[in-house]
């Protein structure tokens, strides 16, 4: 039997990952919710199949989380999530980066664009 997958999601808004992470969990997903990139330690990013990052964290954006963790030489796919459309617009994608959707899409279009990063994961 293959393993669920893990699932950690960066937002700072609580009804996005609240409705994300219920969305994940009754699909047969493990799903961790951050507030921060700050708040994730080494083994929670290291155990997660797909991280799932809002754009705007305030402080950071999705893109600087992006180059960060492509530094770390992280390898597992990130999707970038945003409510502004106009984010997706930014040139120079981190390599870690590997897809983006629109929050309007709503949570089983998000949830889709996880699943599809998630068996990339396992490849």
């Amino acid at each position: 039997m293959r393993r669920k997958s893990r699932i950690v999601l960066i937002d700072d808004d609580p009804s996005f990952t609240g409705l994300m992470s219920h969305v994940a969990t009754k699909n047969g997903l493990i799903a961790e919710t951050f507030d921060a990139m700050e708040d994730v330690d080494e083994k929670t990013l290291a155990e997660a199949d797909v991280l799932v990052v809002d754009y705007d964290l305030g402080r950071m954006t999705g893109l600087d989380i992006g180059r960060r963790l492509e530094r770390m030489r992280y390898k597992k796919p990130v999707l970038l999530v945003s409510a502004d459309v106009r984010a997706f617009k930014q040139k120079n994608w981190p390599s870690t980066i590997r897809n983006f959707v629109a929050k309007s899409l709503g949570p089983f279009g998000v949830l889709r664009t996880i699943r599809e990063l998630a068996e990339t994961s396992y490849a």
